[in-house]
């Protein structure tokens, strides 16, 4: 009996030990051959940012070794580029590394103070711009944080920015002529249609069902030949009201 009991125990150590040994050798493999040097890097969906810009921000070389790399070291080394969004970082053994990126998109054209920012629609600052070009326009009296790469807050206002750029991206995606802006006076925000037509929107309300009730209305208006170059006021009760320019309590 005993010497069964060793035998299973000097099998046990001894395959312990193989396992030691093959860890060992593939470890040294690994960190002492160029099987697993990075030999190609791929990076996939950028479009802002070319691709020499985005492998040298992550600090990857050709030569480094494809198991030793910190992906999460990178990943928050490129996430700091303000235009990035979101990184995926895959290893393609034995020597290729693919960078998926999810870029930042500037949709938004915030005016404050005859200065101009672009915005993404989570409300990030990409950059200072000269021209609107074909980006939504949000004109605003509001003071702002304008630091690169931070979300954009408003200083002295209980308008929840939050859900005037949801209301951008809405009309951004279902308005193709993008003949509408908004803007934004201390604590009241306006849709503005073609110029002279007003909508009020009521900040505690759904904005995108006032946006469409508005447009409705003005419609209506249109083909009882009914002036509506006013506003179409949703901030006084259940109902929205028409008011006329001449009539209004606050200045636009």
């Amino acid at each position: 009996m005993k010497n069964k009991k060793n035998k299973k125990t000097n099998k046990a150590v001894i395959i312990f030990i193989l396992l030691i040994l093959i860890i060992i050798g593939s470890g040294f493999i690994i960190i002492k051959t160029d099987i697993f040097y990075i030999k190609e890097i791929i990076v996939e969906n950028n479009y802002e940012l070319d691709d020499g810009y985005i492998i040298k921000k992550s600090s990857i070389t050709e030569n480094d070794n494809i198991f030793l790399i910190n992906l999460e070291n990178i990943k928050r080394n490129l996430e700091s580029e303000i235009y990035i969004k979101e990184v995926e970082i895959k290893r393609k053994l034995p020597d290729i590394l693919k960078i998926n990126v999810i870029e930042r998109t500037g949709r938004i054209n915030y005016s404050f103070n005859d200065t101009h920012y672009l915005l993404d629609f989570d409300g990030i600052v990409l950059k200072e711009i000269n021209k609107d070009e074909e980006l939504f326009l949000i004109k605003s009296d509001i003071e702002i944080n304008r630091k690169l790469g931070e979300k954009i807050h408003l200083d002295k206002s209980n308008i929840k920015f939050e859900k005037i750029l949801n209301l951008s991206k809405y009309i951004y995606e279902n308005n193709e002529t993008l003949n509408c802006h908004i803007l934004m006076k201390k604590n009241n925000f306006y849709c503005i249609i073609e110029n002279n037509i007003y909508i009020k929107l009521d900040i505690e309300e759904s904005l995108e069902y006032q946006y469409e009730f508005g447009l409705d209305i003005i419609e209506r208006r249109k083909n009882k030949g009914e002036t509506v170059e006013g506003v179409i006021d949703f901030t006084k009760g259940e109902n929205p009201i028409y008011v006329d320019f001449k009539d209004l309590e606050e200045n636009i």
